[in-house]
């Protein structure tokens, strides 16, 4: 009896000894497999961003007219911007220091064709640039006249923007262009002009000034003047758009034929203190 324990015994063992051996063996088949798998579809931000520059470059070079998109899908948190004739996507870290020491850490590509941004980003002194923390998102590109456009979804381009502002209906049930209309005749109070273009921004990353001034050679006084950037509006004391802002505008007239100006300033804002007298 006790013969036939020890065989037993000595059965057992080995194959409890295999079984272990199989189960390691499996979870290191997992373990170079996952990292097998992880190499081969997983990129640095650097390789994604390059990747990303060289799809962009050709959509720009190869844009002999018309307009064209590209959805950006990595990398997330990076910048892409201008730096004359260069295009770069680097990190925060990089772009803090300078557009120079962005183009050389990160990705950069020399372009065929003279660009311009319609697109702006709230980075220290970087106006030309887009952020890509939200991705996946769209990048326009524009031919105008040989010169080429870059929008992002945010901002589109900024026709598009003003024409999108005035054909606006918010909780007044008017569009804010048959408000501005009714501001110019005396009918509507300046306030539900300012409600209605505070509406359409809420939400929006675009830094935009809102005006409507007289058109007139003349320097006259702003009659309307709205600072929005991040969804929120200030007092126009409280903050200046940079000098690079596009402006966009439209001409409307009341029934006594007098002109005035929609302006729609889109750049990047920035804060200024106030003075404060002695």
């Amino acid at each position: 009896m006790q013969m036939k324990n020890k065989k037993a015994d000595q059965l057992v063992l080995p194959e409890s000894l295999k079984l272990i051996i199989a189960v390691l063996c499996l979870l290191l088949l997992i373990y170079l497999a996952w990292n097998l798998y992880t190499l081969t579809t997983t990129k640095s931000k650097l390789a994604q961003a390059r990747e990303t520059l060289s799809q962009i470059a050709g959509k720009i070079n190869g844009l002999k007219e018309g307009q064209d998109k590209y959805m950006i899908v990595s990398p997330k948190d990076w910048y892409l911007l201008q730096n004359g004739d260069k295009l770069c996507i680097c990190s925060k870290e990089d772009l803090e220091k300078s557009k120079d020491i962005c183009c050389l850490n990160g990705a950069m590509e020399k372009l065929d064709k003279e660009i311009i941004f319609d697109s702006f980003c709230t980075f220290g002194k970087v106006n030309s640039c887009v952020n890509l923390g939200e991705v996946p998102l769209d990048l326009y590109f524009v031919n105008k006249e040989g010169v080429i456009m870059i929008a992002n979804k945010y901002s589109k381009n900024s026709e598009q923007l003003l024409d999108e502002l005035l054909e606006f209906k918010g909780t007044e049930g008017k569009s804010i262009l048959e408000l501005c209309q009714g501001f110019i005749e005396e009918t509507v109070k300046e306030s539900k002009v300012k409600d209605a273009v505070k509406e359409f921004f809420s939400g929006k990353e675009n830094d935009v000034i809102f005006q409507i001034t007289e058109k007139n050679e003349k320097n006259l006084p702003v009659l309307i003047e709205l600072y929005i950037w991040e969804g929120k509006a200030s007092s126009p004391f409280a903050c200046y758009l940079h000098e690079e802002a596009v402006d966009r505008t439209r001409v409307i007239s009341n029934s006594k034929g007098k002109e005035y100006l929609i302006v729609l300033k889109i750049g990047r804002m920035e804060e200024v203190e106030e003075s404060v007298g002695a």
